[in-house]
């Protein structure tokens, strides 16, 4: 008797379960089914829409903001060396830019240096050429000085204006005298008056 009454407890378990399977459960899953397929072909996004809802589990929802957070933390890494890069390239810009002024300016100093010393080179070429002269016009005044003053008013009244002047500048005044006495007046009074004037502009 109670074996019979435990076996019929037992089938209508089964039977119990048989129903929710054939009744609930798999209906259940076939309009599931059916209504994401009608939905997938009417263009909604199922899945999206899955996802969605999920994200708002608070397990879920908890793992994605750390995900997240490591995201914005890579991408805010990912930004800063960036502008790092850029900043290091604006710098080796600056630098390269100075560089060149530097050797900009390297390069006029060396040219002005050039210059300077073609300059130095000329001024003693003329002062070369001036102590070559002076020694000349002092030799000429020796050998003026050395003839009579006949001769040499007759020579110096040949010679141009600015010749016969360095000459007759450098001559002692006695010597000078005679000479100019010799010479045709007008001449003399030509050269006397370059002479006085040139006196007169050096005092």
């Amino acid at each position: 008797m109670g074996k019979a009454q435990g076996m019929l407890e037992e089938e209508k378990k089964h039977s119990k379960l048989q129903v929710f399977f054939f009744v609930i459960f798999i209906p259940l899953v076939f309009t599931i089914m059916m209504v994401y397929v009608l939905l997938t072909l009417y263009g909604v996004d199922v899945n999206g829409k899955m996802k969605e809802a999920v994200k708002d589990l608070p397990i879920i929802s908890k793992e994605e903001q750390k995900e997240q957070e490591v995201e914005e933390l890579n991408l805010q890494k990912s930004q800063d060396i960036k502008q790092l890069e850029t900043s290091l390239q604006e710098k080796k810009k600056k630098i390269h830019d100075m560089q060149d002024k530097l050797n900009e300016k390297d390069l006029e100093i060396e040219n002005l240096q050039i210059q300077v010393q073609r300059l130095n080179e000329q001024l003693a070429e003329a002062d070369k050429k001036r102590e070559a002269e002076q020694t000349g016009l002092k030799e000429m005044v020796s050998v003026y000085e050395k003839m009579a003053p006949k001769k040499a008013a007759l020579i110096i009244s040949e010679l141009e204006e600015d010749k016969a002047m360095m000459l007759l500048s450098q001559f002692k005044p006695d010597k000078l005298s005679a000479i100019l006495e010799k010479m045709d007046p007008p001449i003399a009074a030509k050269y006397t008056g370059l002479l006085s004037k040139e006196v007169s502009e050096n005092d």
